[in-house]
């Protein structure tokens, strides 16, 4: 960085940023306010990329967030720049000289470059999260190589042209004020005196802005005050900024316990013991029958065409799955919902029905919890037990969660033994794994329980060379991803009916979690989360074709299939037997710091302290009409079930009481 003791310029511009060279306070000052700058223009890009997801209506919405989004930008930059500050306001002689200014330049663009590169970043993967990057990606891709990811700045380069053009423009803005030392020596004691009062003011105004300028009730913001700002909880990821995000995740990814009721009036609300029911529909009729469950990578609802009637002449991109759905013995939800929306959340979800502890189960201080499964539960009926996974052993821990859930194997990519059907990314492409995984169930002692969790469908979406003049190309490069696994899923059917064990198999195909897609009819919360839950049986026994009525979630597998067991053994689960007419059916998704209950034809929206949205879902599909102040009775109707939900689920999160079917406080 050029060096003056003089003014540069003598234009008027150039006379202010000269009067700003005079003090290291207005120096300070100016820096700090660039980096106010690059962070509200990352969210005005964050804004425009992600416009279609956001659904923020009107001036005055806009303004709101941008508004809350002025107090998380102060605090982490305050955050980023603590080393800055202080070396900026420490009364010293030597912060006048040449090589103290130069240590602060390279500490101010050490710490604030990877801060803004991570606000960019974080405006692409915002739409397979609908949050902000928390310290917890670092644990959940600790086992990825990190190569991997040097492709998004190529998949993604006009956010990387953008971060350039950027880092351009603020080292550019940055030079053009250099300090100017002033002679302390004739009044050391005022120069000290002055200057210690001003450090005082300054570090109390950086623990204000960190605290977010919140001086009435004493409480410091946290990452859901940000939907204090948002119509919708999905939208605070705009309020915040990741620096500010990652900072305050660190080691802080609990929950807290609630206590909006007294025990039993909790439990008369909600009450996670479950024991199926023998007069529910197929009770006990898939006893000691083998199944197979399939979780299928980035599964939204919206690309499989029978299950979206409501679209006149859309096909979809699962040809296969379409003609599975209506074969006899197949059972499909229109009205699925994932927990969360990564990866990491659906294991726990779906084979333990275990929602998501604000962070991904795995990245949680409660990750050593003792959990229930169905693998667990299907053991003790002398089930053998695998899981499959088409990536390097130890990708998000995947292996290490299998075993907690009770499965006696693990088949990744070291099992499967030939790297020449690597994809060059995550692993071994999905047909050949499948492949493989058929036949080595072929081996397995019978009856036995098999999950495959497929990553072909997942970023950068690529297929096989092979296949790239046949399967069809779509819109975005996910639904010809979404093609080839639904190919690949044709052919392990193939293979499977080839085998002893097919007609003796229940299968069950659902997704880890929704991707926003192409079709404006998803880009909601609602849609954020759609995903199909079907169940095929080969022998005919189940039947129903498409359920468009029953409300189901992830969460709901392990019950149901307990149902269809004929194991009634109490279980803690936080979903409910989907062909039980008895039982109580929701939906809850984690959005954030926020829960999103789908009940009674309703969507609640809710983030722990006050309701942030209702919508009517029939008449109101896209959630346009917030009805929450129109219609409080309904509210007062949702919201206790809702409360009830956390505050079971908190108590026996926090205190490991996750298979202890007696009450979490007794």
């Amino acid at each position: 960085m050029p060096y003056s003791s003089t003014p540069k310029a003598q234009s008027w511009l150039g006379q202010a940023l000269a009067t700003l060279s005079g003090s290291v306070y207005t120096l300070l000052a100016w820096r700090l306010a660039l980096a106010f700058l690059m962070y509200t223009l990352c969210r005005v890009l964050f804004y425009f990329y992600n416009s279609d997801v956001l659904a923020i209506e009107g001036g005055a919405e806009m303004l709101r967030i941008f508004r809350g989004g002025l107090r998380f930008d102060a605090a982490g930059i305050f955050y980023v720049n603590l080393l800055v500050i202080l070396l900026h306001i420490l009364p010293i002689k030597q912060r006048s000289s040449k090589l103290y200014q130069s240590i602060i330049t390279w500490i101010y663009w050490i710490c604030n470059l990877p801060a803004l590169v991570a606000n960019i970043a974080d405006i692409a993967y915002y739409r397979f999260t609908l949050r902000r990057t928390a310290m917890a990606v670092f644990s959940e891709f600790s086992n990825e190589s990190p190569w991997q990811f040097v492709r998004f700045v190529f998949d993604y380069w006009p956010l990387t042209l953008v971060a350039l053009i950027l880092i351009v423009v603020w080292v550019y803005l940055y030079q053009r004020v250099n300090f100017i030392p002033r002679s302390i020596q004739r009044r050391p004691l005022l120069y000290y005196s002055v200057q210690s009062l001003l450090l005082l003011a300054t570090a109390f105004l950086v623990v204000v802005g960190i605290r977010g300028f919140e001086l009435v009730n004493g409480h410091p913001m946290n990452m859901s005050t940000a939907t204090l700002y948002t119509a919708q909880p999905h939208q605070a990821a705009m309020v915040q900024n990741t620096p500010y995000s990652l900072i305050r995740t660190i080691g802080k990814p609990g929950l807290e316990e609630k206590h909006y009721f007294s025990d039993e009036e909790a439990r008369a609300l909600f009450d996670p013991v479950r024991r199926a029911n023998p007069a529910a529909p197929y009770y006990g009729q898939f006893k000691g029958r083998n199944v197979v469950i399939i979780i299928w990578e980035g599964l939204s609802r919206e690309w499989v065409g029978c299950l979206n009637p409501d679209l006149p002449d859309y096909k979809g991109y699962t040809p296969f799955l379409d003609s599975l759905i209506t074969q006899a013995g197949a059972y499909a939800g229109m009205q699925g919902f994932a927990g969360g929306s990564v990866s990491m959340d659906a294991m726990p979800s779906i084979l333990a029905s275990l929602p998501k502890p604000g962070v991904s189960f795995v990245s949680s201080p409660y990750s050593n919890n003792t959990i229930g499964s169905i693998a667990i539960e299907l053991k003790k009926e002398g089930y053998y037990s695998a899981f499959f996974h088409n990536a390097a052993n130890g990708s998000m821990s995947f292996d290490a969660l299998a075993n907690q859930l009770g499965y006696d194997s693990y088949w990744g990519m070291d099992e499967y033994g030939n790297r020449a059907d690597w994809d060059g990314n995550w692993g071994i492409w999905d047909e050949e794994f499948l492949q493989f995984m058929v036949r080595t169930m072929s081996r397995f002692r019978e009856p036995f329980l098999a999950t495959e969790f497929t990553i072909s469908s997942h970023h950068p979406w690529l297929i096989p060379e092979r296949y790239q003049n046949i399967l069809p190309e779509g819109q975005i490069p996910m639904q010809r991803a979404i093609a080839y696994t639904d190919m690949a899923l044709r052919r392990f059917f193939e293979a499977a009916k080839q085998q002893h064990w097919y007609d003796n198999t229940l299968f069950i195909i659902t997704a880890d979690h929704s991707v926003t897609g192409y079709l404006e009819e998803y880009k909601n919360t609602l849609g954020l989360f759609r995903v199909p839950i079907i169940f095929f049986d080969p022998s005919g026994w189940m039947s129903g074709g498409i359920d468009h009525e029953t409300i189901m979630q992830q969460a709901d597998i392990f019950p149901t299939l307990m149902g269809l067991m004929g194991i009634n053994r109490p279980i803690i689960s936080y979903g409910h037997n989907i062909f039980d007419p008895t039982s109580d059916h929701f939906a809850v998704s984690a959005i954030g710091g926020a829960y999103q209950l789908i009940w009674q034809g309703y969507a609640l929206q809710y983030n722990g302290q006050e309701v942030k949205g209702l919508y009517h879902i029939a008449q109101d599909p896209r959630l346009k009409h917030n009805l929450k102040d129109k219609h409080p009775e309904i509210v007062k109707r949702l919201l206790p079930k809702l409360q009830a939900y956390i505050q079971d689920f908190s108590a026996r999160m926090i205190h490991n009481r996750l298979t202890d079917i007696n009450p979490p406080n007794n």
